[in-house]
């Protein structure tokens, strides 16, 4: 293959700015996610909610219980 063939393989002039007919190839566009990822992502990060309010639930029942076994009463 030529340098000519591939356009975006050329290099720049001596000062730094490309030649003539650069081009670069256009990046590789991102398809959309699939429904059942999509759906999966949804119900993971509900179900990471419904946890993390569970273990803060338990904790603050848990300081509570100790703050009365510990009471200075």
């Amino acid at each position: 293959m030529n340098e000519g063939s591939r356009p975006w393989t050329r290099k720049p002039n001596r000062i730094g700015a490309p030649r003539r007919g650069w081009a670069i190839p256009p990046p590789p566009t991102a398809m959309p996610a699939p429904l059942g990822e999509r759906l999966r992502t949804i119900a993971s990060m509900a179900l990471f909610v419904v946890l993390a309010g569970y273990v803060g639930f338990s904790a603050i029942r848990l300081g509570l219980l100790l703050w009365q076994r510990f009471a200075l009463a």
